[in-house]
């Protein structure tokens, strides 16, 4: 899934800063690079020379992790950023690795890429997700998500600021969570959810708050009948 599904986006430029076959994390992984200690703890407390010094709010990083033989890569095939709808500010990294072709090396490797978005500014999650193709042919989409918003703050590139990211509520169902599917659009699945995440709740204290949070979403193609691009919504609540 990227921003294109959504109805409001906008593409970012971006510029690849470093790439390697060697010298990445042993697992697979994506990350936003927003400091030193992201860097360290992307690759595994041991960040190559070359990657030192290269963090920054709006630097990311992909990894394959270890494979036996050289060959495997990683390609960003876009990054954009949702502009209106629910999801407004949501930052969508689609990639995909690039597997062997031809003669190989018999030699472990582990690839890894850093790149920057150029014009962005802001972010309220980045949604990491790759393209995978499966022995049938077809693409399917992995998602790795990180939640800024969800601890009330927005990142910028100075630094994270609160943010209100309220909803009335009518009940305290801290923790609970509920998914919710849509033929026509994430905001629908969101709506969905939402209304059945509060629709039965009696509030503990008149002016009680809540937070609805969004943990995970995706699209269902193929499989089960009936199913085929139906796109779906996890949310949960955190009462005050």
């Amino acid at each position: 899934m990227n921003a294109s599904t959504l109805s409001l986006s906008r593409q970012i430029k971006f510029e690849i800063i470093l790439s390697k076959s060697t010298g990445g994390p042993i697992s697979e992984k994506a990350a936003t690079l927003a400091n030193k200690q992201a860097l360290i703890d992307f690759f595994d407390g041991k960040p190559p020379a070359e990657a030192v010094g290269l963090e920054g709010a709006f630097v990311f990083a992909v990894a394959l992790g270890e494979r036996n033989t050289g060959g495997y890569g990683i390609t960003i095939n876009s990054i954009s950023q949702a502009t209106g709808g629910f999801m407004a500010g949501t930052v969508f990294i689609a990639w995909r690795e690039t597997k062997p072709s031809g003669p190989i090396m018999e030699m472990l490797t582990s690839p890894y890429v850093l790149f920057r978005a150029s014009d962005l500014h802001y972010a309220t999650q980045i949604i990491f997700a790759k393209d995978v193709q499966t022995k049938q042919g077809e693409s399917v989409v992995k998602q790795r998500v990180e939640h800024f918003a969800e601890t009330g703050k927005v990142r910028f590139a100075g630094g994270e600021i609160p943010i209100p990211f309220f909803s009335p509520s009518r009940g305290n169902s801290e923790g609970a969570e509920v998914m919710a599917h849509s033929d026509n659009s994430f905001e629908e699945a969101f709506r969905k959810a939402a209304h059945l995440l509060l629709s039965d709740q009696t509030a503990s204290h008149p002016d009680q708050m809540t937070v609805i949070q969004v943990t995970e979403m995706g699209a269902l193609y193929g499989g089960i009948p009936g199913f085929v691009g139906k796109k779906y919504v996890k949310v949960r609540a955190i009462t005050d």
